[in-house]
């Protein structure tokens, strides 16, 4: 059989495996262009095409990423912050509360913080079980 060596000189690069692998960095680049265009309606659009094509993005990257430091971006940064320091209280109510994102954007930041309400929630309903 043949073969076909790829040299790449970014660490990310390999062959995409499924349809979010080809997504995610098409959509982080998109997402940095509209912050620094200010381009909302786009964004929007953008965060549509997420939930469409269940593709999240690492938010906390493309953030540092963004040199413009626009108004989007500072709304999502602070975002963000919100759920982080909702996660680190452990309260999954206040988690639900901050788990939707400015503009749509399904943030891989979101997905674990989804993931560890629901653990949280699991748990709570065993100690009142055992309480009851």
């Amino acid at each position: 059989g043949a073969c076909t060596v790829l040299f790449s000189k970014y660490k990310e690069h390999r062959i995409p495996k499924h349809n979010n692998d080809i997504w995610h960095s098409l959509v982080a680049c998109l997402m940095l262009w509209c912050m620094e265009h200010s381009a909302s309606d786009v964004l929007n659009k953008l965060g549509e095409f997420c939930h469409k094509h269940r593709t999240y993005v690492n938010l906390r990257q493309i953030l540092d990423r963004d040199k413009s430091k626009s108004d989007l971006g500072e709304q999502l940064a602070e975002a963000l912050d919100d759920l982080e320091a909702a996660v680190a209280t452990g309260n999954p109510v206040r988690i639900r509360e901050k788990l939707a994102l400015p503009f749509g954007v399904r943030s891989a930041e979101g997905a674990k913080a989804e993931e560890r309400m629901h653990d949280l929630k699991a748990v709570l309903e065993k100690v009142r079980a055992a309480i009851a």
